[in-house]
Order: C-alpha cells, then sequence, then structure tokens
C-alpha cells in the first residue's frame, strides 16, 4: 500500500489557485508525466540522438502527436531513455493530465533497490491560464523513501 508523508508543512502561498484533493491525489496515484501504452499509442517516438546524462549515455526521443487530438490527451515533450536498462531517467514536456494546467514539467527518475527507477522530482514553473487570468505557478514534488509492497 502506497503511503504519502509531507516532509514538512509547506507554506501555501496560494493566492489565485486552489488544488483539490482529488488534484494532489493525481501525483500520487495517476503521474501525469507516466509514459505508458495508452499515452503512447497516438505518439511518434522520433530518435534525437545520444546525450549524457550523468554517468550515463542516454537515447533522446521526442515525442510528438500524430494528429491534432493527440495534445489533448497526454504527453508531448522529450525523453532520455538509458539503453542499457531499457529505463527512462528524465522526462521534460507538458501533459494535458497535468492537475493545474497544461504545463512544462521535468520529472527526474532515480534509481531505487538497484533495479527499477522511479520519479524523484517533477519541477513545473511557467505561468498558466486560468479562467480568464495568467498566473505564475511553480511546482516541485519530490518523492523518496520507496519501500517494496
Amino acid at each position: 500500500m502506497r503511503t504519502a508523508r509531507p516532509l514538512s508543512t509547506p507554506t501555501n502561498t496560494l493566492k489565485r489557485l486552489a488544488l483539490s484533493d482529488k488534484d494532489i491525489d493525481t501525483f500520487i496515484n495517476a503521474p501525469p508525466f507516466a509514459l505508458t501504452a495508452d499515452v503512447l499509442a497516438d505518439k511518434d517516438a522520433v530518435y534525437s540522438g545520444r546525450q549524457r546524462m550523468g554517468d550515463h549515455n542516454t537515447s533522446v526521443f521526442d515525442m510528438l502527436p500524430r494528429n491534432q487530438q493527440a495534445p489533448l490527451r497526454g504527453f508531448i515533450g522529450r525523453t532520455w531513455v538509458w539503453a542499457r536498462q531499457e529505463s527512462v531517467l528524465r522526462t521534460c514536456g507538458r501533459s494535458s493530465a497535468f492537475p493545474i494546467a497544461p504545463l512544462r514539467y521535468e520529472v527526474r527518475r532515480a534509481q531505487v533497490a538497484n533495479e527499477n527507477w522511479f520519479p524523484a522530482l517533477i519541477r513545473a514553473d511557467e505561468e498558466a491560464s486560468i479562467g480568464d487570468a495568467n498566473v505564475r505557478v511553480r511546482v516541485t514534488v519530490t518523492y523518496s523513501n520507496y519501500k517494496a509492497r
């Protein structure tokens, strides 16, 4: 069973924006950045070269929509894959499933138990159109202490 334990009580600086429990739950149970078969069904993964990330040589793929509906349903952006372990190390792009607005976000992953790569950090920092106003939104979510069930 998954449990969420805040490391500290964050300072609420939201003035023109509110997050519901459902929005926060999205980060825990249905991450908007997951690259599943459903998300990739209407995308083209275009090889864009190689890039070094820390100690790893990665292959870089741009995830592009196949049709005009794709940006409305899912992730559009860039993915860094460590081919040796077939593991996604980083994603950067936009997701229509992001709970606040379709922000550009970065997800960095960390290796857990020398086997799997799980999200360690999600960041977004930009202006979002919410209602009739543009609101500066900064999101930082840190994941840690993964434990096997």
